[in-house]
């Protein structure tokens, strides 16, 4: 399910987002090397078994932005939920994977990221699928 998030993530944000190249990892962004603004990072959350192969995961997905325009961060959210939320029956390309259902939980309210210094906000999902 991972690479299923990820590519949707990034279709999602698109050329504001170099198109994939700023979608990251959570671990993967390093303080001292930030990439350019925005970027998402992606941090896959718990997994809990289902019936068979069947498992759910809570992903949360954090858009940072140097600047100081919440709005930015909004649109980026609102994109990925246009995407994610409600997908059904995804299969991973050439994988194993299929993401059955994605179903949006919540947003964080506007934070600051005293690390990165930046700007943000989270969006948090449950997604139900097979593979990793």
């Amino acid at each position: 399910m991972r690479a299923i998030l990820f590519s949707l993530v990034s279709e999602a944000l698109g050329a504001d987002f170099g198109d994939g190249d700023r979608v990251f990892s959570s671990g993967a962004v390093r303080e001292d090397n930030l990439p350019a603004s925005p970027f998402a990072v992606v941090r896959f959350g718990p997994v809990t078994p289902g019936m068979g192969i069947v498992r759910q995961a809570q992903p949360t997905i954090w858009i940072h932005s140097k600047g100081a325009d919440y709005g930015v961060i909004d649109d980026a959210l609102q994109s990925i939920y246009g995407r994610l939320h409600g997908a059904e029956h995804v299969p991973e390309q050439g994988g194993s994977a299929e993401l059955i259902r994605a179903e949006w939980q919540s947003d964080s309210d506007d934070l600051f990221d005293p690390g990165f210094r930046t700007i943000t906000k989270n969006s948090l999902y449950r997604l139900t699928g097979t593979g990793a």
